[in-house]
C-alpha cells in the first residue's frame, strides 16, 4: 500500500522510516529533559561514613556542602586560607567538621593540605570537592578591571584547580579503592559570554576541557573525575554591586547555598557509591548540573504567577531574605553601567 498526496506517492517504507526517526528524536529529547531534571541521577542518603575534603569550605556553597555531608554521617575536612573563617565555620556547624588552612595557589600548601586532611579523616580520602574560587572585587569591563583582580582570579581558579586536582589524583590513586574528584564549574563553562566579569568566565571555560583530559589520564588509576555545576548561588561572589535587573534575575534563577547542597550532596554520594572497575573510570564519571535549560524555562514560566517576586532578595532595598554563611545580609543596588562609567571618569 502507498500513501497519496495529490500527485505524490509516498511508499509506506518511507513513512515507516520517517516515523522511526521522529520517534528516536522524541525519545532523545525526553531523555535529555529527564536528565536535566535529575530524574535518573543516582542518589544516596544512607549513612556511609565517607571521608570528604572540600576546598573553599568555610562559607557559601562549600560550607553548605560540608554541613550536608556531615548531617548524613560523613567525615568532612574543610579547607580555606582564612583561619578565622574556618574557625567560625567549624563552630557554627551542628555536626563535627575538621579544618585545614591552605592557599590553593601555593603548591607546597596544597601538598601539606592533602596530608593534613588524610590525617584528620583517618588515613584515606574518598571524595575531594574542589570548590575554592575567586571573582573580581567589582564587576566591570576588562579594560577597567584592576590587574590585581585579574591575577587573583586566574591564579585561584586556574592554577588552584590544577594544583588541587594534581594532588588529589596523586593521593587517591595510591589508595587501594581509588577515589572521586569533583570539580566545580561556573559562569562561562559553556562558552557563554560573561560581560563585566570576563576574567572569571575565562577561567571557568576551561573546566569542561580539564574534565575530559583528566578522565583520559586517570584511566586505570581508580580515580573518577566528575563535574559539578551549582548554577547561580546567593553568595558574595554573585552579589557584587548588582543592578536592580540583576537582582530580578537572581530571584528567578538563583538559590541559597543550602538549597543547592540539598540537591547536590545525595548525587555526589550516589556517584561515589557506584562500583568502579579500573580501566572504566570514565564510564563512571558524572557531570551534575543544578540549573539547566529545562529548569530555567520552568522558572521563567512561574514569573507571571509572581513565584519569583522578591523570592530571595528585595530588588528595591537589596535586603537578602534569610541570608546564610557566605551570603551578605544586604547588597548595594547600583544603576546599570554606573561602575564602568565612574571608572572611566577617573
Amino acid at each position: 500500500m502507498e500513501w497519496f498526496s495529490g500527485d505524490t506517492r509516498v511508499p509506506n517504507s518511507v513513512l515507516a522510516v520517517a516515523g522511526g526517526v521522529a520517534g528516536i528524536v522524541a525519545l532523545r529529547a525526553a531523555a535529555r529533559v529527564a536528565d536535566e531534571l535529575g530524574v535518573f541521577h543516582a542518589q544516596d542518603s544512607k549513612p556511609r561514613g565517607l571521608r570528604v575534603v572540600i576546598t573553599g569550605g568555610s562559607r557559601g556553597i562549600g560550607y553548605a556542602l560540608a554541613t550536608r555531608f556531615a548531617e548524613m554521617g560523613d567525615h568532612v575536612c574543610i579547607v580555606g586560607r582564612d583561619a578565622a573563617a574556618l574557625e567560625r565555620a567549624v563552630a557554627s556547624s551542628k555536626d563535627e567538621l575538621s579544618a585545614v588552612k591552605a592557599d590553593v595557589t601555593d603548591a607546597e600548601d596544597v601538598t601539606h593540605m592533602m596530608v593534613q586532611c588524610k590525617i584528620a579523616l583517618g588515613g584515606e580520602i574518598d571524595v575531594v570537592v574542589h570548590n575554592a574560587g575567586a571573582g573580581q572585587r567589582e564587576n566591570v569591563d576588562l579594560p577597567e578591571t584592576p590587574v590585581a583582580d585579574i591575577s587573583t582570579v586566574v591564579r585561584t581558579n586556574t592554577l588552584g584547580t590544577l594544583l588541587v586536582a594534581r594532588e588529589a589524583i596523586n593521593t587517591m590513586r595510591a589508595q587501594e579503592n581509588g577515589g572521586h574528584l569533583f570539580l566545580m564549574d561556573g559562569a562561562g563553562a559553556t562558552g557563554m559570554a560573561t560581560p563585566t566579569f570576563a576574567s572569571y568566565g575565562f577561567t571557568k571555560a576551561g573546566t569542561p576541557q580539564l574534565l575530559s583530559s583528566l578522565r583520559r589520564e586517570c584511566k586505570g588509576t581508580g580515580v573518577v573525575i566528575h563535574g559539578l555545576s551549582p548554577g547561580m548561588v546567593m553568595t558574595s561572589l554573585l552579589l557584587k554591586s548588582p543592578t536592580r535587573g540583576g537582582l530580578w534575575m537572581f530571584n528567578v534563577l538563583a538559590d541559597m547555598p543550602s538549597t543547592v547542597a540539598d540537591w547536590m550532596v545525595p548525587r555526589i554520594r550516589g556517584a561515589s557509591a557506584l562500583p568502579v572497575r579500573r580501566g572504566s573510570e570514565a564510564k563512571a564519571a558524572t557531570y551534575r548540573k543544578f540549573l539547566t535549560p529545562t529548569t530555567a524555562v520552568l522558572r521563567f514560566l512561574g514569573v507571571p504567577l509572581g513565584l519569583s517576586t522578591n523570592r530571595l532578595v528585595d530588588v528595591d532595598t537589596g535586603v537578602v531574605k534569610a541570608p546564610e554563611v557566605g551570603t551578605p545580609a544586604t547588597v548595594t543596588v547600583r544603576a546599570a553601567g554606573a561602575a564602568a562609567a565612574s571608572r572611566k571618569e577617573e
